[in-house]
């Protein structure tokens, strides 16, 4: 039996942000009704250049460039998300898959403009010197929607 209260999806999904395809749970049976997710986790993206331009736009263009590891901060903590933060699942009869879907541009866009770069760092080159953890928060919670 199924506890509307209480519904747990314990799983870890991992989505090809290259893809065009939906990202989804698969065979789910649930009774219909909207769903509040309680708690979802989101590990931020590892966003790699493998052709960055010769002549960096921007400064963090200007980091992918330098020759050696690329001066960036440690990896980030994931990002969990609430019942304050308004996820609901709508759950209609026959309904078997729950949908995750990515604005992947609008992504990449506030995720690169959570960093704070300098282009210049002890004469080494461009380094990023912080990351807007609550800004890129914002962003994520704007840019993914589940169905």
């Amino acid at each position: 039996m199924i506890d509307p209260n209480n519904l747990s999806l314990n799983a870890t999904m991992n989505i090809d942000l290259t893809s065009t395809a939906t990202a989804s749970f698969t065979h789910v049976a649930l009774t219909p009704g909207v769903y509040n997710v309680v708690s979802i986790t989101f590990n931020p993206p590892v966003l790699t250049d493998d052709n960055p331009p010769a002549v960096p736009a921007t400064c963090l263009e200007g980091v992918a460039v330098l020759p050696g590891p690329p001066l960036v901060p440690p990896p980030l903590p994931p990002i969990t998300f609430g019942e304050a933060d308004g996820y609901t699942i709508d759950v209609v009869p026959g309904k078997t898959t729950i949908d995750f879907r990515v604005d992947v541009p609008a992504l990449i866009a506030g995720y690169e403009a959570a960093f704070t770069c300098q282009p210049s760092c002890n004469g080494d080159g461009a380094c990023v010197t912080a990351f807007d953890q609550n800004a890129f928060r914002t962003v994520l919670r704007n840019v993914v929607t589940i169905q």
